[in-house]
């Protein structure tokens, strides 16, 4: 391999860089460009992880009493006796990360928990179409606040169900 003219950092012209890419695709990034890269835009909104909202809601809803279970569903790496490896899933597509029942008379809950900038699949919209269809209530969260509202919201048709 050709070693390359340059020390890291120096400023490369457009037929040098050129040629970098024929010595290593990875040396590349070892140099500095003549060209800024593009700034990404921040979100006006703070950034809140899935993990978050999903653990905040469940605590707020086991808070006014209602049954609830995070929904786990994952895909288990199988190797078979001739190398090839495949997988074995756990779960229903589309099912919502919080499952749970609303007292006294069990309506189904589905909550599905997002980040700040979290869409919902194919999959999750299709499920919330047939269980709402089916009578039950699916919530889409996807920041503390809406927890909270969704959480004012339970305890409205709770008391309303009594």
């Amino acid at each position: 391999m050709k070693k390359p003219p340059h020390k890291f950092g120096s400023t490369l012209t457009k037929q040098e860089k050129e040629g970098l890419s024929l010595l290593h695709p990875k040396l590349e990034k070892l140099y500095q460009t003549d060209e800024k890269p593009a700034r990404k835009k921040r979100a006006s909104v703070v950034a809140v992880k899935e993990k978050d909202v999903q653990a905040y809601a469940l605590k707020s809803l086991k808070a006014i009493g209602v049954f609830c279970y995070r929904n786990q569903s994952f895909a288990l790496p199988i190797q078979n006796s001739d190398g090839k490896r495949y997988f074995i899933k756990q779960g229903v597509k589309g099912i919502p990360d919080i499952v749970g029942f609303i007292a006294p008379r069990g309506v189904y809950l589905g909550v599905e928990c997002k980040s700040s900038v979290g869409k919902q699949s194919a999959e999750q919209i299709e499920f919330e179409a047939i269980l709402k269809q089916a009578g039950g209530l699916y919530y889409l969260v996807n920041s503390l606040e809406a927890v909270d509202k969704m959480i004012s919201e339970i305890k409205v048709l709770t008391n309303k169900l009594a």
